[in-house]
């Protein structure tokens, strides 16, 4: 079943079968198979937070990304180009996570209150592109137990990575 804490009482909401990220990940399954090959090896930071690359084009998961990655830039289908994050329902803060403020090179930032968590936005779960630029990057997300990156901040998690 797909649970979220997000949906408001009395308003009508659209789930896609192709999205690109899973409000619920249960023993390692998806539930839906189209996108469950993306997320089975999710990447495990050492919050359990995952966080991957996407086409804002086609909203879709080039790769997860770990500390360390080196992303060769000739294997992307495309420059428009997003940074997303998931809080798995099986994480320990997956309750209490209510904005995630996501920072890539100290430089751009921006505030999500809604999965999904993506680095440029979205309009209704379609990435917006930016710029991620060639060379070594860090994207830092700062997880906020209220809307809008207020509240408690309960934690900071900071995954280097590289485009060459």
């Amino acid at each position: 079943s797909l649970i979220s804490s997000a949906l408001l009482p009395g308003l009508l909401f659209e789930l896609k079968v192709a999205a690109p990220l899973v409000d619920e990940i249960s023993d390692g399954e998806s539930t839906d198979t189209a996108i469950a090959d993306d997320l089975t090896n999710p990447l495990g930071t050492s919050s359990g937070v995952q966080v991957g690359l996407y086409d804002a084009d086609s909203d879709t998961l080039i790769q997860t990304i770990q500390d360390g990655d080196v992303i060769q830039s000739s294997s992307l289908p495309s420059q428009n180009l997003t940074i997303a994050a998931l809080v798995p329902n099986n994480n320990l803060l997956a309750n209490q996570v209510e904005s995630i403020t996501l920072t890539l090179n100290n430089q751009v930032s921006k505030i999500e209150s809604l999965a999904p968590y993506a680095l440029f936005g979205d309009v209704g779960g379609n990435f917006l592109a930016g710029n991620v630029p060639q060379g070594n990057n860090t994207i830092t997300l700062k997880l906020h137990d209220q809307n809008g990156g207020k509240g408690q901040l309960l934690e900071t998690v900071a995954v280097d990575f590289s485009i060459v």
